[in-house]
């Protein structure tokens, strides 16, 4: 009897291994695949976006599947709560799968809305019903609520830290689950060598779940707060108040003094400063406003104007100099001190769309040469600066291709305005070149970013999908929400660092985009004597394509006096320890006086 209940426990106890081997197997398999799938969501989660929604499709079904939401097997109510917070999470990762067409935006949106609400759940949950390990799940629950919350204000800092999220659980799920399943092995291995032992197959995980449930609790609640305390730390970009509101009816005649006030920021001593709003004109020729600050040095009537025209400080409403901290500084003008110390003005527009309502054309040329012109004609009218008829240009980076746009426009668009000089220093001169540059860097995107999304705000024919990857559209669309002087340009830095590539769907010199950018070169001929200053470690506007515009423009007709600064780069061309502002004031100097120019072609 004894012997043939002996063989009958045995074909059980070997049925019974035989499911604890396939058991380990599969998890053993399952962990490998978890962990895999959580390192390549954590480290690169703008891949792909197929990549991406399939991975957090799978992190948000095992949010809904783990029995780590245990507070949920008490009460009836608390079990309506449980399934409340997995339907949650299974209709998101259904919307997730089965609507591939949605942009990284919207997935962002369902992501946070089903945070929210199982934070809400997981909350309730663990207050009411305290199961054990209950402190870990109240981690959870405050983390969901908190990315939630931080996913609709940054949008792109969010997909990197959901993916964090969900990338690490996936990876402590796997590695439980390995490590069980090397428990199990090693036990199945035991039994087999009769030693008579018998472990349960849940036995040996209790304690990897001890450990990994917290671990995992304390990871995501460090991420969540984490990025909740950067949001807090990068917000900040300025906000137009009434002064830069279009009025009821917009003057038709360009360059119309609209309305202006004092202005005392940065202002220097033995000057006064006004910000004005005037009338110019849009690249579709309908009438637009523009906002601009004017410095006149005191007691000097008719002081010869310096139109300056600023490098970026970014594509969105609120990036105008005249609203940032440091106005002059923002927009890398040079030296505004020895600029008044000459006895000069200085007229700086904003350009439209940074301080007033509407699209910024970020280096579309011809309204950029406008606004120019048209803040020089607009602060003639302010009679308490006392401005003189003589004007001279200036412009750095994206101002220098607006001065050379506005010394080429000056001769039919403004004829009445004496235009003496123009000068532009490491101009973005070549846009298809300068277009094929952004391309090569990462950093580059950000530049990109202001370039397509003006572009495409600009022309029908420029569209984002034709020419940025679907992976990244959101990093497009919130770098171009970004001032470079805001502290949030840090994160689209660090997105545009961790992004696995560049924003480019391939290689975007090509097609309209092209085809805009090259008619958006300032290749009209100017009258007046022309100054280029170019840096020979500039990395931005390389020093070997602008030296290949300018023969180009030489070769063309076009007499101009070209510079360059030896190992400056771009900014350091314009900076404290460089030759060229000095040489540049004495430049313009020359051109006050009408002293003979002596171009180099």
């Amino acid at each position: 009897m004894t012997s043939v209940f002996s063989a009958a426990y045995g074909r059980v106890i070997d049925r019974q291994n035989w499911r604890w081997a396939q058991s380990a197997q599969f998890r053993l398999l399952l962990g490998i695949v978890s962990v895999v799938g959580g390192v390549i969501l954590t480290l690169t989660p703008f891949a792909s976006l197929r990549v991406l929604v399939i991975l957090i499709a799978c992190g948000m079904l095992l949010n809904a599947f783990l029995p780590s939401s245990r507070a949920g097997t008490g009460k009836p109510a608390h079990r309506v709560l449980s399934i409340a917070a997995r339907t949650a999470w299974c209709l998101g990762a259904a919307a997730v799968l089965l609507v591939p067409a949605l942009t990284i935006s919207f997935l962002t949106l369902i992501l946070a809305a089903a945070l929210v609400i199982s934070g809400a759940v997981k909350l309730t949950q663990s207050l009411l019903a305290r199961p054990d390990g209950w402190l870990a799940d109240l981690c959870f629950a405050i983390a969901w609520i908190v990315f939630g919350i931080v996913a609709f204000t940054w949008p792109d800092l969010s997909v990197f830290a959901l993916a964090a999220v969900f990338g690490v659980q996936l990876v402590l799920f796997g590695v439980e689950n390995i490590a069980r399943a090397v428990r199990a092995l090693r036990d199945q291995r035991t039994r087999a060598a009769g030693d008579g032992r018998e472990t349960l197959p849940g036995a040996t995980s209790r304690g990897g779940r001890r450990w990994a449930r917290p671990i995992a609790a304390g990871l995501v609640c460090a991420l969540a707060f984490g990025s909740f305390w950067v949001s807090a730390k990068l917000s900040g970009t300025p906000q137009p108040d009434g002064f830069y509101a279009a009025p009821a009816h917009i003057p038709e005649e360009p360059g119309t003094l609209i309305r202006s006030e004092p202005f005392a920021t940065d202002i220097p001593a033995g000057s006064a400063g006004w910000r004005i709003l005037y009338s110019t004109t849009n690249a579709d020729g309908s009438t637009a406003v523009a906002s601009a600050l004017v410095v006149a040095p005191s007691g000097i009537p008719d002081a010869p104007v310096i139109a300056w025209a600023h490098g970026t400080t970014g594509a969105a409403t609120g990036c105008a100099p005249s609203l940032l901290e440091h106005p002059f500084e923002a927009g890398a003008l040079l030296n505004a001190d020895a600029v008044l110390a000459k006895g000069w003005a200085i007229v700086a527009t904003d350009y439209a769309g940074l301080g007033t309502q509407g699209t910024h054309g970020y280096l579309v040329g011809e309204p950029a040469g406008r606004n120019v012109l048209d803040a020089v004609r607009a602060a003639q009218q302010l009679e308490a600066a006392h401005l003189g008829t003589k004007t001279t240009i200036w412009g750095h980076s994206q101002g220098g291709h607006a001065a050379l746009w506005a010394g080429g426009l000056a001769a039919h668009y403004a004829p009445e305005l004496d235009i003496v000089g123009v000068a532009a220093l490491a101009p973005a001169s070549d846009l298809p070149a300068l277009l094929s540059g952004l391309t090569q860097t990462r950093v580059g995107s950000v530049f990109g970013a202001f370039m397509i999304t003006a572009y495409a705000d600009t022309y029908d024919d420029v569209t984002l999908g034709a020419y940025v990857r679907p992976g990244a559209r959101i990093l497009v669309d919130e770098y171009a929400q970004r001032c470079l002087t805001d502290p949030g340009t840090l994160a689209s830095i660090a997105t545009a660092l961790l992004a696995d590539g560049t924003v480019w769907r391939g290689d975007p010199v090509h097609g309209p985009l092209l085809e805009r950018a090259a008619e958006n070169t300032p290749t009209g001929l100017i009258d007046a004597p022309v100054f280029i200053g170019q840096g020979g470690g500039d990395t931005l506007v390389l020093p070997a394509v602008q030296t290949q515009f300018v023969a180009d423009r030489c070769a063309a007709g076009q007499a101009i006096e070209y510079r360059t600064y030896p190992g400056l780069d771009h900014m350091g061309v314009v900076g404290d320890s460089s030759a060229l502002p000095d040489d540049l004031i004495a430049w313009t100097a020359d051109r006050f006086t009408g002293a003979e120019f002596a171009p180099t072609c």
